[in-house]
């Protein structure tokens, strides 16, 4: 069966085209947030990798008028808000933290980063340039997040997984890692939920 006809059998892929969201993706994190409560009214937000804009779609809900969400992608967005949401194309690694800080007026309650290479079929190199961008996201953490927010990244499985969570678990007092239900069964990805900066 191809994956045209498979994506059509995915409930969560008809769920979306149903509500109107821009992708399955949102369903993802508002499983973790149903567990975690990361966003809530009011938050400052980042978005790291945020095209097409499933997740940006759930944030600027849950954050409201009040919060604000700085979404960075070097492809564009298919969501619009009423001045809430600032978008930023750009490439992660030419982007100066001290640009996030003041488009959020502040810094970050939540960072997210759904970052991931263009796929080459190489799954050594697609995994090394993963984990470039995941370096690049916990770096930019570090600039941005409030000691108290959280940080919420997808990972790939493989064997650089172990070390990277070591290095989530010296950085946060809490790590916890989690696969929602509507990612494809067989996908290698999970999330790192991280909250509370060590000191």
């Amino acid at each position: 069966m191809d994956w045209i006809a498979l994506r059509g059998r995915d409930k969560y892929y008809r769920l979306a085209k149903r509500l109107g969201v821009p992708s399955r993706a949102y369903f993802k994190l508002a499983q973790l947030n149903n567990k975690y409560g990361f966003l809530v009214r009011g938050s400052k937000v980042v978005d790291l990798g945020s095209s097409p804009g499933g997740w940006l779609s759930y944030e600027l809900e849950r954050v409201g008028q009040m919060g604000r969400v700085v979404a960075v992608d070097v492809d564009n967005i298919r969501v619009t808000s009423h001045g809430n949401l600032v978008f930023i194309q750009k490439d992660i690694f030419d982007l100066d933290p001290q640009e996030l800080l003041g488009a959020l007026g502040g810094r970050a309650d939540v960072l997210l980063s759904d970052l991931a290479p263009r796929f080459t079929g190489i799954r050594s190199v697609d995994i090394a340039r993963h984990y470039d961008l995941a370096s690049r996201a916990l770096g930019l953490s570090s600039q941005t997040l409030d000691s108290r927010g959280w940080f919420v990244i997808k990972l790939y499985m493989s064997p650089d997984v172990k070390e990277f969570v070591g290095m989530l678990r010296r950085r946060f007092e809490n790590v916890k890692l989690e696969k929602p239900s509507s990612s494809r069964p067989s996908s290698s990805e999970v999330y790192a939920v991280c909250h509370k900066v060590r000191d």
